[in-house]
């Protein structure tokens, strides 16, 4: 395995290395990052201190299967978290129990990490982005949306 520079690592936002080496069809090495904002010591501009440690995986005799298993759960773990919300534009429970009630919840699986919209927020951008709009543009845009 060659050395690199693990001070350098390209990281993704859940702070796991972008990218993987692959050693031969039976081990992976992927390196990430550990840090945590409490009870950890901090640098100089107080920020946590951040431990990059790198793991190898052996994937001697696993299937493609269970790889697959794993990815799919771990898809639907960060969809229940983006769910779930934080912050101030969280989806209200009364349209999370609808979504919920109405069947089956679609997705792909690369948005599969993509809170869905706040209809009542996303109504009123759409109402105040009109009423942004000159007289020729909004019956312009009524014209195209009665064309629909």
């Amino acid at each position: 395995m060659s050395k690199r520079n693990l001070k350098n690592v390209a990281v993704d936002d859940e702070g796991i290395e972008i990218g993987t080496e692959m050693n031969g069809n039976e081990t992976v090495t992927k390196s990430f990052k550990l840090s945590r904002k409490t009870d950890w010591p901090a640098d100089a501009d107080g920020n946590p201190e951040e431990i990059v440690m790198t793991v190898v995986i052996d994937m001697k005799g696993v299937k493609y299967g269970d790889i697959l298993d794993d990815a799919i759960r771990t898809k639907i773990i960060t969809l229940q978290n983006a769910l779930r919300g934080t912050g101030k534009n969280q989806t209200p429970f009364e349209v999370l129990k609808m979504m919920a009630e109405s069947g089956n919840l679609h997705r792909h699986y690369d948005t599969m990490g993509t809170a869905p919209e706040n209809p009542e927020k996303t109504y009123n951008d759409t109402l105040a982005s009109v009423s942004n709009l000159s007289p020729e543009q909004r019956q312009k845009l009524m014209q195209q949306l009665a064309g629909m």
